[in-house]
């Protein structure tokens, strides 16, 4: 299964109208290709995030039909006006699960990740119950260590993510292009208690756990900026990255 992010950028004053046109024409489209189970339309709550669509796919080959078939053009120019974009677009997709929409003012970036079955855990795309939250902790792994990274998460952050209490699902994605580049993914049923959980002291614990399965490089900055001792709380440059997104609109997907 595929998880492919698309990086969106929306006008001010733009948020409703993003949101009834991605249910009225985006969901009911993607409801039409083969291949799309799940897509979800994110709001960061951090406005340097921005806004993400995220679709889930049973293989890469549903996805690289859907980019073939022009789908995704037409809806670009059909929310011309929402998006900041322009009006010309060079549509260039590789073998790597890399998609990327260029304009001379701004790109959309689409990124692919290959998602990793956490134990015990339902389908990432169906979840357990309705979610509005999404948490994204964003690590680069050493190319040496990616398989203990894998056994620890599985082993050590999912079973202390589904004991907190909100915690509704939790998944790892892969980077198709960047192998060493890894989300761990979670769905929470409110904001309010993914947040509690980040100053809680448990997400630091559980960096702390898999710190030494870092880039060299990751190591090196979460050291530099936590005094060499634990590592920098609820992320940020010096560490794992982490973005918080509200979900406006979506669900699964009946092909």
């Amino acid at each position: 299964m595929y998880l492919r992010l698309v990086h969106l950028q929306v006008k001010e004053g733009k948020r409703r109208e993003l949101r009834d046109f991605y249910e009225s024409r985006v969901m009911a489209d993607l409801a039409d290709t083969p291949g799309c189970m799940h897509a979800a339309l994110l709001e960061g709550v951090d406005r340097a995030h921005g806004w993400l669509s995220a679709t889930f796919w049973d293989s890469f080959e549903s996805a690289e039909a859907y980019e073939a078939s022009g789908l995704p053009e037409r809806l670009l120019e059909e929310s011309e006006g929402l998006l900041e974009q322009d009006k010309q677009w060079k549509v260039e997709l590789s073998q790597d699960m890399s998609l990327e929409y260029e304009s001379a003012m701004r790109a959309l970036a689409v990124e692919g990740f290959k998602i990793e079955e956490a134990g015990g855990q339902r389908d990432p795309r169906e979840g357990p119950r309705p979610y509005m939250y999404v948490r994204i902790v964003s690590v680069k792994v050493d190319p040496e260590k990616v398989d203990e990274f894998k056994r620890r998460w599985d082993e050590i952050v999912v079973p202390a993510l589904m004991e907190v209490n909100g915690c509704l699902l939790a998944f790892l994605a892969e980077g198709i292009r960047d192998r060493h580049h890894m989300l761990s993914v979670s769905l929470w049923d409110n904001q309010q208690r993914a947040l509690k959980y980040e100053v809680s002291g448990k997400f630091d614990d559980l960096t702390r756990k898999l710190r030494d399965t870092f880039s060299r490089d990751m190591q090196w900055k979460t050291a530099l900026t936590s005094g060499g001792s634990e590592p920098a709380p609820r992320g940020g440059q010096d560490g794992p990255q982490v973005w918080g997104y509200e979900v406006v609109a979506g669900g699964p997907l009946a092909s």
